[in-house]
């Protein structure tokens, strides 16, 4: 079982801020997360807010 840091979420939320272009399943996917739904989970809580709406923010 791979253990997910705060650096991999970090990682992927400046991903969201600076590649507006592309999707959240893509940023996904490039961050290492098989499963968007597991991506927007483990975004969440450690975050407090989902990845779109840490992009609207």
């Amino acid at each position: 079982m791979n253990s997910v840091t705060l650096q991999d979420i970090s990682n992927a939320a400046q991903k969201l801020l600076n590649a507006a272009t592309l999707s959240v399943n893509e940023i996904c996917l490039m961050c290492g997360f098989n499963s968007p739904s597991y991506f927007t989970k483990v975004f969440s809580a450690k975050i407090g807010v989902t990845p779109s709406d840490y992009r609207n923010t």
